[in-house]
């Protein structure tokens, strides 16, 4: 089964040799005599693929988790690559405090290893077991539902600025010609031209970020030519003018899916099944407070690469845009993932991302006529 082969994947992967030097794993070393956190790597990329197994799963509650999952393996890879920045030897041997990864794993755990902890199931299903009592007023069910609603599209607006507010924070320190090289080749190329270029103190750095490019290019799939192009579109001719006024509410659509959200219960929310409502009412809140941690994952992989940002632009170049290119993959899924949460029109239309079933489609759902 696909869980068991994660759970032994992320054994191994607990155990593999971390990057660092001598003090912190043992490591094999590559023509340059760069030592290479070989084990790390190998376990990562295996969990990689067992994750991403799940992306396309049935049940949408599975794919959430998988998508989490990538989101914070992610996370450890860029934490694995602020470990392997060329570091003193005498000083790494003095530091026994925790190493970059395992503050970062402490934090992510829970994706990791207790994923149906993280909230009710994302897919709601009629019939709805009774919450109440039969003699709910409907109008009021109704009311709640609608108030639910407006207050899971507010959270999941507010957090998908906080992803793009950290994702442009990390392109408006990178050259704006940079920032165009990435939106015209994925980032694990663009990655692999810098490492070709790098240091050979710098290519294990490197190769980590470019593991954690990888996990990010897995959750959008075949539709990350589409991400690029639609953020192209978005943001124009890629000024600094373009990324500071980047309006997420205007992106997502928050609006229409607000209309779209007030219209089916103006029209069937009366003649539904109250306890039907309430159950709607309660999933609704908890679309929101899931994305929430969405968010949290993302903020930490950002911070994370602010980490190794000011070694990459010093290299310039190539690294320069491949810096720009990770943080456009972080930018693109937080958008597109808030859109799923909503389940704006590009999910059905364009097949955008369609992990969970999203505010508009649980409230309809939740809208069964009563039984006479």
């Amino acid at each position: 089964m696909a869980i068991d082969r994660f759970a032994e994947a992320l054994r191994v992967y607990r155990a593999a040799s971390p990057p660092g030097g001598i003090e912190r794993g043992a490591a094999l070393e590559d023509e340059a005599g760069v030592a290479l956190p070989v084990d790390r790597l190998v376990a990562s990329q295996e969990l990689e693929h067992a994750a991403a197994r799940d992306l396309a799963a049935g049940d949408a509650d599975v794919r959430e988790a998988a998508a989490l999952k990538l989101l914070a393996l992610a996370a450890l890879d860029l934490a694995d690559a602020v470990d392997a920045l060329p570091t003193d030897r005498a000083a790494l041997a003095a530091d026994d405090g925790p190493s970059e990864w395992e503050k970062t794993y402490e934090v992510v755990a829970d994706v990791l290893e207790r994923p149906a902890a993280l909230g009710v199931p994302a897919r709601v299903v009629p019939p709805f077991a009774a919450l109440g009592a039969d003699d709910v007023d409907p109008a009021a069910a109704a009311a709640a539902l609608r108030t639910a609603a407006g207050k899971a599209i507010d959270a999941i607006g507010t957090d998908a600025a906080t992803i793009a507010d950290d994702a442009i924070g990390g392109l408006l320190k990178i050259p704006e010609d940079a920032i165009f090289q990435a939106l015209g080749q994925t980032a694990d190329r663009l990655l692999t031209l810098a490492r070709d270029r790098a240091s050979a103190a710098l290519k294990a750095t490197l190769r980590f970020v470019s593991k954690a490019a990888s996990k990010l290019l897995r959750l959008l799939g075949p539709r990350e030519p589409a991400a690029r192009k639609f953020l192209e579109k978005q943001l124009g001719g890629v000024t600094r003018e373009k990324l500071t006024s980047f309006a997420v509410a205007r992106v997502l659509d928050a609006d229409e899916v607000r209309a779209a959200v007030d219209t089916a219960i103006d029209t069937a929310g009366v003649a539904a099944a109250p306890a039907s409502l309430q159950a709607g009412a309660a999933a609704v809140e908890q679309i929101g407070a899931r994305f929430k941690r969405h968010r949290e994952v993302v903020h930490l992989l950002t911070a994370l690469l602010g980490h190794v940002q000011g070694v990459l632009l010093k290299l310039g170049g190539w690294a320069a845009a491949a810096l720009a290119g990770v943080y456009l993959l972080a930018l693109a899924y937080g958008v597109w993932v808030a859109g799923d949460f909503l389940d704006w029109k590009r999910t059905t239309e364009d097949g955008v991302l369609d992990l969970v079933d999203g505010v508009r489609s649980t409230v309809i759902w939740s809208l069964t006529p009563a039984t006479p």
